[in-house]
């Protein structure tokens, strides 16, 4: 998995509580790591609509990142 990689969602993703849209995949913005470890800590993802070839933004048009971890996610 890298930067610019589409993934897959392990889970649905509801990226705001009021509405009911859900996302099952996600585009890799950044793969953060332990320096002192090496180790995956955490992956920030944009939501992506395979169907609409868009990425999610918020209400005030902004590209949001979600934090999950190296588990959550599978490359597709």
């Amino acid at each position: 998995m890298r930067e610019g990689d589409c993934v897959y969602l392990k889970q649905p993703f509801q990226p705001h509580p009021t509405t009911s849209i859900t996302f099952q995949q996600g585009i890799v913005a950044a793969i953060v790591i332990d320096e002192s470890t090496d180790v995956v800590t955490d992956v920030l993802v944009q939501l992506y609509d395979p169907d609409q070839n868009t990425v999610y933004t918020d209400e005030q048009g902004g590209k949001v990142l979600y934090c999950f971890s190296w588990d959550e996610l599978e490359p597709t």
